[in-house]
């Protein structure tokens, strides 16, 4: 593990030669490594990580913002559309209750007429 200081600057990993008392291949000994420089930033690069997790932490709470109103809103179309069934149905039946007492009187007139 290899940590990164936290002031700003260069970092320098010197290379050299592998030896024989190292646990490595025999073919790897007396490889020659390369020097590796790099450069940190320390403060600026903690910086815009936390602002990038703010950032993400504010997306994420805004997409369960969003997901809790989609739930209620899918909630609120459900109630309707139970209340419109059931509208539905009492109209239905209402009609069927119409149908009925109009079936009974054509067959009332009828057998006065006697047709």
């Amino acid at each position: 593990t290899f940590y990164a200081p936290l002031q700003s600057g260069n970092v320098l990993i010197t290379g050299g030669v592998l030896g024989s008392t190292t646990a490595i291949a025999t073919a790897s000994q007396a490889a020659a490594l390369a020097d590796a420089t790099f450069a940190v930033n320390g403060n600026a690069d903690a910086s815009a990580a936390t602002d990038a997790a703010n950032a993400a932490t504010d997306a994420a709470n805004a997409a369960a913002d969003a997901a809790d109103n989609a739930t209620q809103a899918a909630s609120e179309a459900l109630a309707a559309v139970n209340s419109l069934a059931t509208t539905v149905a009492s109209l239905i039946a209402g009609i069927k209750a119409q149908i009925t007492s109009l079936t009974n009187l054509i067959t009332k007139i009828k057998n006065k007429v006697g047709a």
